[in-house]
Formats: structure tokens, sequence, C-alpha cells
């Protein structure tokens, strides 16, 4: 395995990837959200289509989480933030899985005009939602407290204060996610959504804007415990 000083270069490297995926996954739940407000403003009622994208790209997401969770335990030794992000991670892992099912389940109710169990599936599906997106604020504070711990160590005091700046601020509109989600639940309305598209809108910005400087990061941390382990080889 790719190991420079029992940390996996494959896991940091590859972390960077699930951080785009989670952007890109953002992204395309922002144009789910646009698809189901046009949607309600016009005659049509099957969306068996946007659910299917939408349970397409939540399958996608869960596999994503698995592969974080993995990437979490093969850095964890360069900060016990890290460490502290993979168990969080975990527990977005299992909520993922609930949101699967009933995303699933809500598909199958709306093919048999079950309109009751439609609603109560989505219902479950915002709450959980609401919570993995807190959580997941939440885990990539921690993370991008890390990678800020690790740049500070290596004199690089300005990117760390960045990273540490970008998961306050994720950390902060997850929060603002979940107080839309509430208004979401009772009633659903083109202004709400709207509002929740121009929110996975802004979710997919800050993700691809981490993903950048989690990148430039992880590559300052590799070519320099690279370096590190080749100055003591050579002694």
């Amino acid at each position: 395995m790719d190991v420079a000083n029992r940390i996996s270069v494959t896991a940091l490297r590859t972390l960077t990837y699930t951080i785009l995926i989670k952007a890109v996954i953002s992204a395309v739940t922002m144009i789910c959200t646009i698809a189901e407000i046009f949607v309600l403003h016009s005659s049509a009622t099957d969306v068996t289509a946007i659910g299917i994208v939408y349970l397409t790209a939540q399958t996608v997401g869960f596999i994503n989480i698995a592969g974080c969770v993995m990437c979490l335990g093969g850095i964890a030794a360069l900060s016990a933030k890290f460490v502290s992000t993979r168990k969080i991670m975990v527990t977005v892992l299992l909520i993922q899985c609930l949101v699967l099912v009933f995303v699933a389940a809500g598909l199958s109710f709306v093919t048999v005009n079950n309109g009751a169990a439609t609603t109560a599936a989505r219902i479950i599906t915002f709450a959980s939602d609401a919570l993995k997106s807190l959580l997941t604020g939440a885990a990539f504070l921690l993370c991008m407290k890390g990678f800020g711990e690790v740049l500070r160590n290596n004199g690089d005091a300005g990117s760390a204060e960045v990273c540490e700046r970008l998961g306050r601020l994720y950390l902060f509109w997850s929060i603002a996610g979940i107080v839309l989600h509430t208004q979401i639940l009772p009633k659903e309305s083109g202004s709400l959504l709207i509002a929740l598209a121009v929110l996975f809108l802004v979710e997919a910005i800050l993700e691809f804007l981490i993903y950048l400087k989690v990148s430039d990061a992880a590559f300052r941390i590799w070519r320099k415990r690279a370096f590190d382990y080749q100055i003591r080889g050579e002694n």
C-alpha cells in the first residue's frame, strides 16, 4: 500500500475526490428540486423520473460516504479530528441507508397512487436529510479543522485559517438548511422549493471550494511527509 509514515497517501488523495463527488451530488439534487418546481406549476403529476434520478444520486452518495469513512481511517494518524470526523460519518452512513429505503418506498407508493404513504415517506426522507445535513456540516467542520491543524503545524497558518473558515461556513449553511427543511415539511410550495434549490446550489459551491482547498492541502501534506521520510532514509 502507498503509505508514508503510516499515512495512506492513496486515502489522502481519494478523500479529496469524495468531496468533489459530494459537490456533484448536491448539484444533481438542486436540478431535481428545480424539476420538481416545474412539475408543481404544471399539469404533470408523474414525478417518477425525478424520483429515479434522486434515488440514483442518493445511492451514489451512500457509496461515496462509505469511501469517505475508509479514507478517513487511512489518515487518522494525522490528527485526532479525523478520528472524530470518521465517527460522525459512520452515523451519516447509517442515516443515508434510511434515506435510501424511504426514497425507494416513496417511489413505489407513487406508482400505486398511495398518497398518504407517499407523504409519510417524504416527511421521513426530509427529516432524515435534515439530520444528515447537520451531521455532515459538523463532519466538514472537524475535517477542515484537522487539515488546518496539520497545515499550521507545517508552518502554513494562512492556509490553515482558510480551511477552518470554510468548515465553519459550511456548518452554518447546513444549519440554515435544517431551518428550511422544517418549513417545507408541513407545506410544500414553489417559493420554498426555489429556496431549497438555492440552498443546494450554494452547498455545491462550498463543497467545490472545500475540494480545491483540501486537494491543495493533501498535496502539501504528502509532499512534506514524503520529503521528510526520504531525508530520514538517507540518514
